[in-house]
């Protein structure tokens, strides 16, 4: 009788794996994408947030995805968040908070849906949307939010002890602080892109009695802006440090094993290179 069952269950997932999502042929800048999300609660349990259907229609979701590839990882899962393109406008969205418990060998589990609902909302073409929630031992709610901004865009669908106001002030105020972060970061990366430029002006990265940062901070901003030559000059700086960072090793082997800020050289990548992994064996306690 079991065999019979998983035998129905593998026919069952390889069927909603050919179902295909609705509009796949629609060009990704004039469709709107739909992302499920997945948020891990240990190596073999998780909640998936997911879309069941658009206008009625059902489409392929993550958890269904996700027991099809984690049949073969004995108790673990590989969980997988799933997209798909949609047409614009107003759409009637079907969405379901899932928690999948992986139960034995073959992925047999709770089946159920902890919460499901259908939303309305206009998608715009272009952007992409998330499917997101929340669940803990008061409530559990789901709702859709525009990826970008993380603001929910479509009604909230929920059960329990919540107030749906305080999600979404919750949400935009994250936000908000999100752009500060990335605001304050990038004006960093220009500051030591700036001060780099400046050191490598004189023909060194000498940071002696400099607060602002240290020669490998000032290398990475560099080297990821693609100033090479002034990047090689403040990683050839921190090497000569007594606790140098393994990176600027790390980054010296790439630079010159593709010539970048200096003439390719194989034999001086693999020496960089060599330092890197014997300065990261020391710091793992390795002989």
């Amino acid at each position: 009788m079991m065999a019979k069952y998983r035998t129905l269950l593998l026919i069952v997932f390889a069927l909603v794996g050919c179902v295909s999502a609705p509009h796949k042929d629609l060009p990704i800048d004039s469709g709107a994408i739909l992302w499920d999300s997945v948020k891990e609660i240990s190596n073999s349990s998780a909640y998936f947030y997911e879309v069941l259907s658009v206008n009625g229609k059902t489409i392929p979701n993550s958890s269904g995805n996700t027991r099809q590839r984690s049949m073969t990882l004995g108790f673990k899962m590989s969980p997988s968040a799933l997209n798909r393109i949609v047409e614009p406008g107003l759409q009637k969205v079907a969405i379901g908070l899932f928690s999948y418990h992986k139960a034995d060998l073959f992925g047999v589990g709770d089946f159920l849906y902890d919460l499901k609902g259908v939303v309305q909302l206009s998608l715009v073409p272009g952007k992409a949307y998330v499917v997101n929630g929340e669940a803990n031992a008061d409530y559990k709610a789901i709702w859709i939010e525009d990826e970008d901004s993380g603001v929910v865009v479509s009604d909230i669908v929920s059960s329990g002890k919540i107030v749906e106001s305080d999600i979404r002030e919750r949400k935009v105020t994250q936000y908000k602080m999100q752009i500060k972060i990335d605001r304050d970061k990038n004006n960093r990366k220009l500051e030591l892109i700036s001060l780099g430029e400046r050191l490598a002006e004189k023909g060194s990265c000498d940071t002696l009695g400099l607060e602002v940062a240290g020669s490998f901070e000032i290398a990475k901003a560099l080297f990821d802006n693609k100033s090479y030559k002034a990047a090689y000059l403040c990683f050839i700086a921190d090497t000569k440090k007594s606790e140098a960072n393994p990176e600027s090793f790390k980054h010296l082997s790439i630079m010159y094993d593709v010539g970048l800020g200096v003439e390719e050289n194989q034999s001086q990548s693999l020496a960089w290179e060599k330092k890197y992994r014997d300065s990261t064996s020391e710091s793992n306690g390795e002989l």
